[in-house]
């Protein structure tokens, strides 16, 4: 990879050739110091020739990439790849020189040098149906604009003003909207009538406002104003010959568009991430206008990435209709995840790649893949092995959401740069992800394994209160889990960047870096990820842990309600040992034994689901949340155990004792049993036995048809 930094005439010759030299030791990549890069330095760009060799190049300035983009036009004519950007100009948020900001270009270079995955796409394609649903003064005037581009279909759910277009160029609807429920290419709108007057059958010739002797019927919109309407129905009559005006109450009618525009104050579909193709713009004239111009683009076939990845096998949904984790559901904001059975439906086309499914889940069953987790996992790695070979201390990742959280930071640091503003003193990388809650527990606690101070999470105005909620309980549990482990202080931080002031944040107290650095490669199983996680701070804090007596691995920590790890408590008391809760365990915590009557328990795999707790019949297990990493935790333990009984014929072992006393209790009045309780003591064999050596015992036979 060549590599072009721009200094924006900040520093000296001598000091180019020091930065360029440091930045390529670091990062494996030729990189090349210039002043003024996109103006009078652009002759260092000549590497972008017909004859260029290099396949790989990176602008680090975000700035004036319309102006690198038009250089490089060639580069794709001669079937090399296009240009890569990262931004250097809010690497340099405390000095206007490079100097200070070398590790930090290092370590962002590093990361770009990681490619993502290729993963599936979801297409949509749309025709151009738009509907606009509003008051008349609002999508009249957008509805004449449009019709000449695109198919429109207006629904009006106010006629607070405005003309009836002369000629039917598009569709009116005098309705009230209900609901609206889809995507781009294809939503689906419910909606009843609140207008007598069909406007799809009104021929606008007037004669119902002429035979209206209250004058109630508007002679622009052709809207019945029913609070001054006294039934006569001349209106009826008049319109006899078309039959338009009808003044029972219609049914609900449901039509198909490929886009929705709405106007209304209260949006139709109330969820802060709508799906692509539906726009709520309310009074907003910008709003209006970018939904316009969508409305004419959008036409044809699209593709957008499947962001995740769903296996229903490690799922800890549910089982024979027996609720467990609804975590993904009560965290997604666009209601694209829903229960289907046992398990969950992720509907791809409402997907916008949050990841905070994949965030919550606690076994691993959602995945994330806009980035996936190792890719994410390495560009980590080789981000800070490079942030410290550039000479850097104490590093910290800062995660953005692309959409909102990079935009505040880059204004942020520019003010910075100005002298505005004053920077933190965390030393930070910013991590500009399609949003922040894809990154979760299992890359936090990589990252500070990596060698991170700190891991920062931006919460911006974009991210709904669900994702905010869902990444505040999750860094919660990481300092819980990284405190037991022996990494002292808050080392996950969630920032509010929406909130005046929150540049205080990027202040926090000093922590050392450890002197022995993880190198593990990030797995796709978070749990596995978690592992070594724990391996290496145990190993690392061996000592420090000793001292204080609070080794995980000698004495149980307890962990809030709802964390991934615990165990489960059985009341030996209750229990019948039915083994109804190994059957509903997804993650075969809970197993048996073939060989006799037992119960045992594998804590390592439990995810406290509360499946097991929520099946059993007697209500004899409880969920118990804690972070437990004995040796013996990796063990099958004896949780209940019961004398086998034996058939009382044969002498055959068939189920426990307690089981066949709490059944002759239940059953001794049972009229099928009168004078043969004796058989429930016996093993299926012998039952059937005793049942046929009875002479006088009725069978199906014996039962006479009624005559």
């Amino acid at each position: 990879m060549e590599v072009f930094v721009c200094q924006c005439s900040g520093s000296k010759v001598d000091d180019a050739l020091v930065h360029q030299e440091r930045l390529s030791q670091s990062t494996g990549a030729t990189v090349k110091v210039s002043s003024q890069l996109c103006r009078r330095g652009v002759s260092a760009l000549g590497s972008l020739s017909d004859n260029q060799k290099q396949d790989e190049i990176l602008i680090a300035c975000t700035q004036e990439r319309a102006f690198f983009d038009g250089l490089a036009a060639q580069r794709t004519a001669n079937g090399l790849s296009p240009l890569k950007f990262i931004d250097a100009k809010r690497l340099q948020a405390s000095s206007k020189n490079l100097h200070e900001a070398v590790p930090a270009i290092a370590a962002t270079i590093a990361m770009s040098e990681v490619a993502s995955e290729p993963v599936a796409a979801v297409e949509y394609t749309s025709s151009g149906r738009v509907a606009l649903i509003g008051r008349a003064s609002q999508v009249l005037p957008w509805a004449n604009a449009l019709s000449e581009t695109a198919s429109v279909s207006v629904y009006i759910t106010e006629p607070d003003g405005g003309t009836l277009p002369t000629q039917r160029s598009y569709q009116v609807f005098s309705e009230s909207v209900l609901s609206a429920k889809g995507w781009l290419g294809s939503f689906t709108v419910q909606s009843t009538s609140n207008n007598p007057i069909d406007l799809e059958l009104c021929t606008q010739c007037g004669a119902c406002v002429s035979a209206c002797p209250e004058g109630a019927i508007d002679a622009g919109l052709f809207q019945i104003k029913m609070d001054v309407c006294k039934s006569h129905r001349d209106c009826v009559a008049a319109c006899s010959e078309f039959n338009a005006i009808q003044f029972v109450s219609e049914a609900k009618t449901s039509r198909t568009f490929d886009l929705v525009i709405d106007f209304s104050s209260s949006p139709v579909i109330g969820k802060m991430h709508a799906p692509l193709g539906y726009y709520a713009v309310g009074s907003d004239q910008a709003l209006q206008a970018k939904a316009a111009l969508a409305a004419v683009q959008l036409i044809g076939t699209f593709e957008k990435p499947k962001f995740f990845t769903y296996k229903s096998s490690l799922c800890a949904h549910s089982r024979s209709k027996i609720s467990g984790c609804s975590k993904c559901i009560d965290t997604c904001s666009t209601q694209a995840i829903s229960s289907k059975g046992d398990q969950v439906f992720v509907e791809p086309h409402l997907c916008l790649g949050c990841g905070a499914c994949a965030t919550v889940c606690p076994t691993g069953a959602m995945r994330y893949n806009f980035p996936s987790a190792p890719v994410m996992g390495q560009r980590f790695r080789l981000a800070l092995k490079a942030y410290f070979q550039a000479g850097g201390e104490r590093p910290s990742l800062l995660l953005l959401s692309e959409e909102g959280g990079a935009a505040t930071y880059n204004s942020f640091t520019r003010e910075v740069r100005q002298g505005r503003a004053k920077a933190g003193s965390l030393n930070l990388i910013p991590v500009e992800l399609q949003h922040a809650a894809s990154v979760g527990m299992a890359l936090w606690l990589s990252a500070i394994a990596f060698g991170a101070e700190y891991v920062i999470v931006g919460l911006d105005a974009t991210q709904a209160d669900e994702y905010r909620s869902a990444l505040v309980e999750q860094a919660s549990l990481a300092n819980l889990l990284l405190n037991a482990l022996g990494v002292a202080g808050q080392r996950v931080v969630c920032i509010d960047m929406s909130v005046q002031g929150w540049s205080d944040s990027l202040s926090q107290p000093v922590h050392s870096t450890p002197a022995s650095l993880a190198t593990f490669a990030v797995s796709d199983n978070k749990r596995t990820t978690l592992d070594f996680c724990f391996d290496h701070f145990l190993a690392l804090n061996k000592e420090s842990l000793k001292q204080t007596g609070a080794d995980p691995r000698l004495i149980p920590v307890a962990l809030p309600a709802g964390s991934l790890y615990g165990a489960v408590k059985v009341d030996s008391q209750k229990c019948t040992l039915c083994m109804s809760c190994t059957g509903a365990c997804p993650s075969s915590a809970l197993v048996d034994n073939p060989e006799a009557p037992e119960l045992r328990f594998v804590e390592h795999n439990c995810v406290q689901c509360g499946l097991c707790a929520n099946t059993c019949p007697e209500g004899a297990i409880e969920l118990m949340p804690r972070l437990n990493l004995q040796p013996s935790s990796r063990q099958p333990q004896v949780l209940n155990q019961a004398k086998p009984f034996h058939c009382i014929t044969c002498a055959k072992a068939f189920a426990t004792q307690s089981m066949i006393d709490n059944m002759v209790k239940k059953l001794s009045g049972h009229s099928m049993f009168q004078g043969h309780l004796k058989r429930l003591q016996m093993c299926e064999d012998c039952r059937v036995v005793d049942m046929y050596s009875v002479k006088d015992e009725m069978t199906i036979f014996d039962v006479k048809r009624p005559s």
